[in-house]
């Protein structure tokens, strides 16, 4: 698909280099999940796999325990020196971790460490970034700057997968630790050349009151609490697709690895190219709900489709309809966000539905670890598509947020 003149990363320079140095970073950090693995996994220790789980959980735990304090400090500071700030850190312990693993002193604890203190920093530079995207473009054009910020994930998933296998088959562990490091170089870069001014709304309230601003502000606008909730039991029953994909390729098909990455590859090539596709819409659209509970509604069906398949390439399908879900209702769900949250409050806001959706992924994880164990996949599976469904029904009755004109940001009911 071509980029028309009138597309956003065409239109707007500083988003354009926002959305360069946000996928070049993104890639590095596919990379690096990757190596992380690798690495804890060909130490030969009996407990690397509970090790691996480890590690996983460090990845997440910063994002929940820490989200809401760095989400106040993006609507307290300016947001570009937040991002700034979060690549210089991020970037600093990745070449300290390259350097470790480089001069052969890297330990199972030290990994631990620094691998938590590099999450710490994600929901500063991620609620950063959302809290940027209305300042970057104008609002004719923000709903396609989200779709477009949203692809950024699943393009790097398909990049980092695809490059990150050949790039530690040339250069080892060290190499994509380095290359890592060098992506937020990269992304610290394209941030400092961004020229729009971002600064925070100035506020003379102390640091926790306006902590206590941002629940305040949810728990008085009920129908914006019931979407985010939504939208996180939404990431529950999504979430363990990526979990059922090795078990379906190991126990049901007793295919090899390849089969693993051939399905990943197609769920998200199924969300890129459809939050791609929505990244030539104008505006937001007036059928946001509608488009979320078909997205929902989706999902239901196409786990149920996986988990009464039995061919490959019909799984590939389902899981190239699955990603198309998925980008639905993210990209619907987060354009309206950006629509009705106000900018002072934005920071906050991203930063709590973060940790709202980060939170459900290791409970997810191991409670449909649990149910596969003790169950079969199919059923386990049908399960999740069940639930899946259910959830779709509940956005046709919740309170709808009411949906702005284009000059409105704060229009909530």
């Amino acid at each position: 698909m071509f980029i028309s003149s009138n597309h956003p990363l065409v239109l707007f320079r500083d988003f354009r280099h926002l959305f360069a140095g946000r996928l070049i970073s993104s890639i590095g950090d596919k990379f690096f999940t990757i190596a992380l693995a690798w690495w804890v996994i060909s130490q030969g220790d009996a407990d690397s796999r509970i090790n691996l789980g480890i590690l996983m959980a460090l990845n997440l735990l910063p994002i929940v325990l820490f989200g809401p304090f760095m989400g106040t400090l993006v609507d307290r500071f300016d947001r570009r020196k937040c991002m700034l700030l979060a690549d210089l850190c991020r970037g600093s312990l990745a070449a300290l971790l390259f350097l470790l693993i480089a001069t052969g002193t890297l330990t199972l604890p030290v990994l631990y460490l620094i691998t938590f203190f590099i999450a710490v920093f994600v929901p500063l530079f991620e609620a950063s970034v959302s809290s940027s995207l209305q300042q970057l473009v104008d609002e004719e054009h923000l709903a396609a700057a989200v779709a477009v910020d949203s692809s950024v994930v699943y393009l790097s998933s398909i990049l980092g997968a695809l490059l990150g296998g050949v790039l530690m088959a040339i250069y080892g562990v060290a190499g994509a630790f380095l290359f890592n490091a060098l992506s937020f170089c990269a992304s610290f870069l394209f941030i400092l050349s961004i020229r729009v001014n971002l600064p925070a709304v100035v506020s003379a309230v102390p640091y926790f009151e306006q902590l206590r601003e941002g629940f305040t502000f949810l728990t008085s606008h009920r129908p914006l609490l019931y979407l985010m909730a939504l939208f996180g039991v939404f990431n529950f029953f999504s979430a363990p697709l990526l979990l059922f994909i090795p078990m379906i390729v190991n126990d049901l098909m007793q295919a090899s690895v390849t089969w693993v990455a051939v399905f990943e590859a197609c769920l998200a090539a199924g969300s890129g190219l459809t939050a791609l596709y929505f990244s030539f819409s104008r505006r937001t659209p007036t059928h946001t709900y509608p488009l979320i509970f078909a997205g929902m509604l989706l999902l239901g069906l196409m786990e149920a489709a996986i988990g009464l398949s039995a061919d490959r390439y019909i799984y590939a399908l389902e899981l190239i309809g699955a990603g198309v879900a998925v980008a639905v209702v993210n990209t619907m769900a987060l354009s309206l966000f950006q629509a009705v949250v106000p900018p002072a409050m934005k920071g906050r806001f991203f930063a709590v539905l973060s940790m709202v959706c980060v939170a459900v992924v290791p409970l997810t994880y191991l409670l449909n670890g649990f149910l596969t164990g003790i169950g079969p996949i199919n059923g386990v599976i049908l399960l999740n598509s069940g639930a899946a469904i259910v959830v779709s029904l509940a956005v046709l009755v919740i309170p709808k947020v009411s949906q702005p004109p284009a000059t409105s940001q704060e229009n909530l009911v």
